[in-house]
């Protein structure tokens, strides 16, 4: 009996019309791709191929072949994903995205609280490019491979982006800078301290807590020659230029340190960040299940401000 292998093979030379670039394809030799054509000619009892100097060409026969062997290897895939997807919903695993922005364990006692009521539930990080999507958000599609990520965020943008949100605590804007910078020692930086610097924000209206402060630097006369420079993601470029040069990322505090040269300080500053979980607007079973206990947890714990 033929194999999904061979037939994966035998659509591969089908669509490329040679055994030497469906072999690189495949990472296999041309002679192994040999191998298991004519081994699926010979069980199939029929010419698939024929063998011309312009390279592997369907036979009649082998066009009608090949149209219901496609149908076939996506059925296979699709009743595969469809076992997983049922198998997943079983299983009490939440996956969080993580990146140079988003990071996990800025929560750990949250973690830690729900995992001693609820020790069945495994937690798994996802690795995600922290790097803006199509319609320009920095918030990664929630699929099968990330339940939610940590994130700040405001109403707005959740309707904007189309996610769901929960708080869990409440944190200042910060000053994230070199620790040589003139500014390292302060416990805490008012915005007069920012005249004569260079402030990397996120881009105009990825924040509306960002672009506020933004907009109070720019009108206060007493606050001189401060240059705004947008920036599009929170990436290791621009911390590595916060590490090493004399810019200053406006950012949440409490987030943790990214890069070991660099030190995060609260900005004295009125309006504070909401910092929380977003999770997919319809999200499979268990994440709903999961947010109620984060729900319930935050209750008992007690929001932070």
């Amino acid at each position: 009996m033929y194999t999904l292998n061979q037939l994966e093979i035998f659509k591969l030379v089908a669509e490329l019309g040679s055994f030497n670039m469906a072999a690189e394809k495949a990472y296999m030799t041309p002679s192994a791709v040999m191998k298991n054509i004519n081994a699926l000619e010979k069980e199939v009892g029929i010419r698939l191929f024929s063998r011309t100097h312009r390279g592997q060409q369907l036979t009649y026969a082998g066009m009608h072949f090949y149209e219901d062997a496609k149908k076939t290897l996506e059925m296979c895939e699709s009743s595969v994903n469809k076992a997983k997807e049922m198998a997943q919903q079983n299983e009490r695993i939440i996956k969080i995205g993580t990146s140079v922005m988003s990071l996990p364990q800025s929560f750990g006692w949250l973690w830690q609280a729900i995992k001693e009521k609820h020790p069945d539930i495994q937690f798994e990080i996802v690795p995600y490019d922290n790097m803006p999507n199509s319609d320009g958000s920095l918030v990664p599609e929630f699929n099968d491979k990330i339940d939610f990520i940590v994130s700040t965020f405001e109403d707005s943008t959740l309707k904007i982006r189309g996610v769901n949100g929960i708080e869990i605590m409440k944190v200042p804007l910060c000053a994230v800078l070199s620790l040589n910078h003139r500014l390292a020692e302060k416990e805490m930086i008012d915005p007069e301290d920012f005249a004569g610097e260079t402030l990397m924000v996120i881009k105009k209206g990825d924040s509306s807590s960002i672009d506020e402060f933004c907009g109070y630097i720019s009108s206060q006369e007493k606050i001189a020659d401060v240059e705004i420079e947008e920036i599009f993601s929170y990436s290791a470029d621009i911390y590595n230029r916060c590490a090493h040069g004399s810019a200053i990322l406006i950012g949440i505090y409490g987030s943790g340190n990214i890069h070991p040269l660099i030190k995060r300080i609260p900005i004295n500053w009125p309006k504070l960040v909401s910092l929380g979980l977003l999770y997919a607007k319809e999200p499979r079973a268990f994440v709903k299940e999961f947010m109620d206990i984060v729900k319930s947890t935050i209750g008992e714990e007690g929001i932070t401000d």
